[in-house]
């Protein structure tokens, strides 16, 4: 009188609930009484049965190749799956003369496995960085698989070191550590233009390395402004010669051939300094004090030529 059990082929996550189906039945040549089912690790259901049948809750008798169908519920939980499989058992017994006739089956199901964790990277880079900043980065490891990981938890960054303070021995599905590291910009950055830094997470299951997919942050640098240059103050050249020009009133009025004074007279010329009055009159103002005297004196000489005439 075996009691058989029909299950799924793998369990996947935590709360997947699992349907068995026990099958009670008399294979022998003889009518058997007060037969009756149990399964303590399941939630059973044969109709108007309870979770623990009684005798006599099933049919009175099960003649030879009859046989009764329950059911039998069970909802997986983080330890199954860490165990990688689990088992459920059912008994049945019955009666025959003054004897017990008893019937036990098992029923395994394997767990479909999938240790994984992913890694996400950032970092509090606000735009381009100069030389000798600081970069922190930020590592968020989390648990995306099925089963619980085991430490050490730890991330690899090929440029700089990573700690993960008060990480747990394990992780469950869902839960997640965060790590953190600093990385201060380099002149080889800063000639670079910017610095990429690739990190893998780790951690283990049943003694097996577990990483997560690689991820990388890129920081872009900078060099300083240069200074600025100065404006070149403009120069004019009249007859081979250069003057640079001045804005201020009484250089505007000397360049007219103009002055404040009344009947001011011109100062005096001195061969070693240009100017013995004023010695900062510009060059272009001494110059074209030259050339309106030039342009007096030969008008004079033709007034003289034309009365000698």
């Amino acid at each position: 009188m075996p009691a058989s059990t029909e299950v799924l082929d793998a369990i996947h996550h935590v709360g997947q609930v699992v349907t068995y189906t026990v099958v009670l039945t008399n294979n022998g040549n003889v009518t058997l009484r007060s037969p009756s089912v149990s399964d303590p690790g399941a939630t059973l259901d044969c109709g108007t049965v309870p979770t623990i049948v009684a005798p006599g809750s099933l049919p009175a008798t099960l003649a030879p190749g009859e046989s009764v169908t329950c059911t039998a519920s069970y909802t997986i939980t983080l330890d199954d799956l860490n165990a990688g499989s689990v088992s459920n058992t059912a008994s049945a017994d019955a009666f025959f003369g003054d004897g017990t006739v008893s019937a036990e089956d098992t029923a395994t199901i394997k767990a479909a496995i999938d240790p994984e964790m992913s890694l996400v990277k950032t970092s509090d880079a606000a735009g381009a960085k100069l030389l000798g900043d600081v970069v922190n980065f930020t590592y968020v490891l989390k648990n995306t698989g099925n089963v619980t990981l085991s430490g050490p938890f730890s991330v690899s960054d090929d440029k700089t070191t990573v700690v993960c303070t008060d990480a747990p021995a394990s992780l469950a599905p869902g839960d997640s550590i965060t790590c953190t590291s600093s990385y201060v910009i380099t002149q080889a950055d800063v000639d670079a233009g910017s610095v990429t830094n690739k990190a893998t997470g780790h951690a283990s299951y049943a003694e097996k390395a577990v990483n997560s997919a690689e991820q990388s942050v890129t920081v872009q640098t900078t060099k300083p402004a240069p200074p600025a240059t100065p404006t070149p103050t403009p120069t004019q050249e009249i007859g081979g010669a250069s003057a640079t020009p001045s804005t201020s009133a009484s250089q505007s009025q000397a360049l007219l051939g103009v002055t404040s004074a009344p009947n001011a007279t011109p100062p005096a010329t001195n061969a070693a300094n240009n100017s013995s009055g004023d010695s900062g009159m510009p060059l272009f103002a001494l110059l074209i004090a030259v050339a309106f005297g030039s342009l007096a004196m030969l008008m004079v000489e033709k007034q003289r030529r034309a009365i000698r005439n």
